[in-house]
């Protein structure tokens, strides 16, 4: 299984600088560790670039420079500059209100194929998917909070094993073909359920058994970041 690819947005690494009695803070600070933790067990492949490179050394503490520069070693991959990602970054640029440092960084993770780009800025989480809305500019990165990234990861892995279990005890306890199994359920829901939540039902399994994420509600409610941000 192909290990997913990641790019944090430096106020990611700095989090554990920021005020720790701010929940979303302490959340946003636990989850780069289980990430940067999960890296270096081969579970995520993340990606350092020549911009985060450059806005580190912005920082005027030293402490914190060294700090990012050292969780840096956790990152497998080094994205150096390339005259493909200055396009992305001027197309961004002028297609959206995003500014040059966040296209660059977008840029960046679209350039070396990263499947997630995760950052702790609302507005430029806003911003981005505004731009993938228009669908002017093709990009295939998702931008996600590092505590939204992990909730929905866990909660993709719980569904997984859930299905990968009821199909090995059918076989193991010599059942009828799943198929057969199936046919007799939706049989039995149709006598409990009108014919609208039948439908929703099987739309659910067939999403759950597909690993396609539900759109309208992606996280558990008590879990997420939006839970946390109203607190």
């Amino acid at each position: 299984m192909e290990r997913p690819k990641l790019y944090l947005d430096l106020n990611l690494y700095c989090r554990a600088f920021n005020d720790q009695t701010q929940l979303r803070l302490y959340c946003e600070a636990r989850a780069v560790d289980v990430i940067l933790n999960r890296a270096s067990r081969h579970v995520y492949e993340i990606y350092w670039s020549y911009v985060l490179d450059m806005e580190n050394s912005l920082n005027h503490n030293l402490i914190e420079r060294r700090i990012v520069i050292g969780q840096s070693t956790f990152c497998r991959h080094s994205i150096l500059p390339a005259s493909d990602i200055q396009l992305s970054v001027s197309r961004i640029s002028t297609l959206s209100s995003i500014k040059r440092y966040d296209a660059e960084h977008i840029a960046c993770a679209e350039f070396a194929g990263c499947d997630y780009f995760l950052t702790g800025d609302d507005r430029l989480l806003r911003q981005f998917n505004r731009l993938k809305a228009q669908r002017i500019f093709l990009l295939r990165i998702v931008l996600q909070n590092p505590v939204d990234f992990l909730n929905l990861r866990r909660k993709r892995v719980m569904k997984d094993k859930a299905v990968e279990e009821i199909e090995e005890l059918a076989r193991a306890e010599g059942e009828n073909p799943l198929e057969e199994v199936m046919r007799r359920g939706i049989d039995a829901l149709e006598k409990e359920l009108d014919p609208i939540e039948l439908s929703r039902f099987i739309s659910e399994l067939r999403r759950m058994k597909s690993g396609v994420p539900e759109i309208r509600d992606q996280l558990p409610l008590d879990k997420s970041m939006k839970r946390i941000r109203s607190n």
